[in-house]
């Protein structure tokens, strides 16, 4: 009985081995994506932006305003209502979605999902869930409608 037991035990602990030495995240995909948008020369555009969190607009749809990749301007599609200088940080420009999703660890997060524009390439969806015991810390964008001016 006491063999079995320790069996058991060494079974145990080697099933649950630790192994630190995970995967390196690959953004061969992102950078692919990141190039064929530069590639694309838009400094000048409109984009449609949600972001997706337990926040203040949180998945209210707003019409943003880019000129040369600067966030000039947005506007709650629900009520026509322009978002003030302060509510205006919370949204991002193209260059900055893929700046937040290169800055996230797949292999730190509960969920990390990304999605591009067939078209014109730029991150349509992006939602991570930092942790899985955590409520209300998940955040995302999904833009869509990218109109060059």
């Amino acid at each position: 009985m006491k063999l079995l037991a320790i069996c058991c035990i060494v079974l145990l602990f080697t099933a649950c081995d630790d192994d630190t030495s995970v995967t390196p995240r690959d953004w061969t995909e992102l950078t692919q994506q990141r190039t064929a948008w530069e590639n694309l020369n838009i400094h000048d555009y409109e984009i449609t932006q949600s972001r997706l969190c337990f926040c203040f607009h949180g998945g209210a749809p707003v019409r943003l305003v880019v000129r040369a990749d600067t966030l000039v301007s947005g506007m709650l599609l629900e009520d026509s209502t322009m978002l003030t200088r302060e509510e205006l940080q919370w949204y991002k420009t193209v260059d900055q979605l893929f700046d937040f999703a290169q800055d996230i660890d797949p292999n730190d997060v509960a969920q990390f999902d990304l999605e591009y524009d067939s078209l014109q390439h730029y991150p349509s969806r992006i939602w991570v869930d930092y942790s899985v015991n955590v409520a209300d810390e998940e955040m995302g964008y999904n833009s869509g409608d990218l109109t060059p001016q």
